[in-house]
């Protein structure tokens, strides 16, 4: 993980977002295991608002890194200007993937993509 300089003024906020996120409702079921779980959307819809309230955006993109893989960033950032982010790589394999790099870039980030947008 990285992070700005300081973090003075965006740890007290964090603070004050986890404390106020709500329970999230378990809204999908694994069809495998018949197991209920929180899908992506109704993380994101319940965590967004709260984030917002404090301050922090959430940020998210990528594309293709050195190795050949791809690489995705998630960042918080504060209206400080304080953030944090971390970042990890999606291994193509030897063959390149059907629908192209920037399919499973798409796909990788979408769910997630700049604070909430669901566009295909």
């Amino acid at each position: 993980m990285e992070q700005s300089a300081s973090l003075d003024k965006l740890a007290p906020a964090l603070v004050k977002a986890q404390a106020a996120l709500p329970a999230i409702h378990k809204d999908s079921t694994n069809p495998h295991f018949k197991s209920k779980f929180a899908s992506l959307d109704a993380i994101v819809d319940a965590a967004l608002p709260v984030l917002h309230a404090n301050g922090i955006a959430l940020l998210q993109g990528g594309g293709p890194s050195d190795d050949g893989s791809i690489e995705v960033v998630t960042r918080l950032q504060h209206s400080s200007g304080e953030w944090v982010q971390s970042a990890f790589r999606l291994p193509l394999g030897k063959r390149p993937p059907r629908g192209g790099v920037g399919h499973h870039l798409r796909q990788a980030v979408r769910p997630r993509g700049n604070a909430g947008h669901r566009g295909g």
